[in-house]
């Protein structure tokens, strides 16, 4: 698990094609307030189908800075 509290533009980094799997996501109530967890899951090339392999997790201003950076790159409204 990650809790995101910063982002940094590499402007040198190259991003790898990915294998296509699908997204679980919760949402938690903390005390300090929301935190909504993005859970990738194994894809059927992984030795663990099915099993959460990554999760990210959001609080409100990490949220915020993300939804911001994706407007920005795919000129979204």
């Amino acid at each position: 698990m990650a809790k995101i509290v910063k982002y940094e533009y590499d402007p040198n980094g190259q991003v790898k094609d990915a294998t296509v799997t699908e997204c679980v996501y919760k949402v938690s109530e903390t005390a300090s307030g929301k935190i909504a967890a993005f859970t990738t899951v194994g894809s059927g090339a992984r030795k663990a189908v099915g099993k959460g392999s990554q999760t990210l997790h959001f609080d409100r201003d990490s949220a915020q800075q993300m939804i911001h950076i994706l407007r920005e790159i795919f000129d979204l409204k």
